[in-house]
């Protein structure tokens, strides 16, 4: 999977360079991300972008842009949604019950069974936001038409679907804001201490490739967090590292974290 995987990414690379087009994957997940960061620096394009619709994505799709398209490149590596929507890769649709008063409580896994029950294959969709009511899908666009047409149920709720603009997304990821106790900055000490595990299981995340530091998977356990790195743990959650906030006198710190919940 890993060499056909690669294969690909170099042959759309090579594409985008060659024919100065704009090519792109379907939604990559976290360990297909992390395969391309070990492999961005023999690309030929230099305009990579990976882009979920939104700040935070999990899901992304990694687009190759042309030369003539440097000034959207840049702008959408600032945040410019709309930059990234004129390009047609990625849409964003709204599911709100019909009746909210009668409708389920819905959850993630909800709405995905209501896709994928549509015949769609999970790499055409990327992260789905909820507040357990309404929900955000974000997925590729040549799909988008035909399910805001057709989903219309979600597990016993009947539901209103429309496409609507990135930047109308609704619903933003909740952080807890913690500051949680460590003997250094060391990653397996840090996702010890903020989930509560001991540093040997800690560190076996990361040698059985769970871990992942702004995307890529992290290779070693004694790799000391950046402020402003996003890590996840697979199976446990993710947070954002802040840094020390104050260290005490036997030496231990104190760190700043925003853990998603």
């Amino acid at each position: 999977m890993d060499e056909h995987f690669k294969k690909r990414i170099m042959e759309l690379s090579e594409q985008s360079y060659t024919r100065d087009i704009l090519r792109y994957t379907d939604f990559l997940d976290m360990e297909e991300q992390a395969l391309y960061h070990s492999m961005k620096r023999e690309l030929g394009s230099e305009r990579q972008l990976l882009f979920g619709g939104h700040e935070d994505a999990d899901r992304n799709v990694l687009m190759f842009l042309p030369d003539y398209m440097e000034e959207d490149y840049r702008l959408i590596k600032e945040g410019d949604l709309s930059r990234a929507e004129a390009l047609s890769v990625v849409s964003m649709l709204e599911l709100r019950p019909v009746n909210e008063r009668f409708s389920d409580e819905l959850s993630h896994r909800d709405f995905l069974g209501a896709l994928m029950n549509l015949g769609i294959e999970r790499k055409k969709t990327g992260d789905i936001l909820t507040d357990g009511k309404k929900a955000y899908i974000f997925l590729m666009s040549d799909i988008a038409d035909f399910v805001a047409k057709e989903l219309t149920k979600v597990k016993h709720t009947n539901v209103i679907c429309s496409i609507k603009p990135l930047s109308d997304c609704g619903i933003r990821p909740r952080l807890e804001e913690l500051k949680v106790n460590a003997a250094s900055e060391r990653a397996d000490a840090v996702a010890a201490a903020v989930f509560k595990l001991s540093r040997e299981t800690a560190s076996k995340l990361v040698s059985g490739g769970l871990v992942y530091v702004s995307g890529r998977e992290l290779s070693k356990a004694s790799y000391e967090l950046k402020e402003g790195d996003r890590v996840s743990v697979r199976g446990y959650g993710k947070f954002i590292y802040h840094g020390v906030e104050n260290t005490t006198k036997k030496g231990r710190l104190y760190l700043r974290i925003s853990k998603y919940v």
